[in-house]
């Protein structure tokens, strides 16, 4: 048979924030504070960005900047998220899921 790998404590709360943003974010800042994990930065960012905070989304993203120097798709996400700050109506992008 496969192995199936059992999704992080990130990846559930991922998927429940897109139901309720507010619980989210207790959640992930609690998680925040017991492991900084990059991963729980970039869905805090996600979470902040669908709450149209860019400000807050920016700081969590920088953050998974500082912790993974090689991540490349964080800094696509912050160009993204200049351009909707620039341009607010024409980014239609969505933000994805979290790196693994």
């Amino acid at each position: 048979g496969s192995t199936r790998q059992r999704p992080t404590i990130t990846w559930v709360i991922f998927t429940v924030s897109w139901a309720n943003e507010d619980q989210a974010i207790i959640h992930l800042r609690k998680a925040l504070a017991l492991k900084d994990a990059p991963q729980s930065h970039w869905v805090l960012g996600q979470v902040y960005e669908r709450m149209n905070d860019y400000a807050a989304a920016e700081r969590e993203y920088r953050e998974v900047a500082r912790l993974e120097h090689n991540n490349q798709e964080v800094g696509a996400r912050l160009e993204e998220l200049k351009a909707k700050v620039s341009h607010p109506l024409s980014s239609l992008s969505h933000p994805s899921r979290p790196p693994r």
